[in-house]
């Protein structure tokens, strides 16, 4: 009867740390105050036991092997977040980088756009120029025409063949 009594006292106490694992592993403890690794002995203080309630025996393996797990399973999650950190700077190193090319090319953009307004306000200069050239040519020629015609009938034509003729 006495081994009957022990052993459902240690169903208890094994209940008991299993209780206590799931709060520390939900972060919802009753005892253990924040923050804490979880081990063996934050376990058994959870449960309210003493540190070294779980033995060394076949009969806390289950316990043993469930805090283990959890452990293992808390640092290989600790490591990716450093690897997400390593990521996370890179990715804001890539991102700065990023922004003083962005910076860059948009004092290029800034440069090129004011070259184009001032080649464009040339090319109306331009534009404009050759249309006053060309009415002052067109000008010219008129005056030219008159002049020409104003001669030929004065009969000075005459007077600039003789001298041609005279001349050759």
């Amino acid at each position: 009867m006495r081994s009957i009594i022990l052993t459902r006292q240690k169903e208890i106490l094994i209940s008991e740390l299993f209780d206590a694992l799931q709060r520390l592993a939900s972060e919802n403890t009753r005892i253990v105050k924040a923050p804490y690794t979880i081990c063996q002995s934050t376990v058994c203080k959870e449960a309210g036991r003493h540190r070294s309630s779980i033995k060394n025996t076949p009969v806390f393996r289950d316990i043993r092997a469930a805090i283990a797990c959890y452990v293992a399973l808390i640092a290989e999650n600790h490591q990716k977040p450093k690897a997400d950190s390593d990521q996370v700077a890179q990715l804001r190193k890539k991102n700065e980088r990023l922004k003083t090319e962005l910076s860059s090319s948009e004092e290029t953009l800034d440069a090129a756009v004011q070259m184009i307004f001032d080649l464009n306000r040339a090319l109306i200069r331009v534009e404009d120029d050759y249309r006053s050239m060309i009415t002052h040519m067109a000008a010219v020629r008129a005056t030219n025409d008159l002049v020409d015609r104003a001669l030929r009938m004065s009969g000075f034509d005459r007077l600039f063949d003789v001298e041609t003729s005279a001349m050759e």
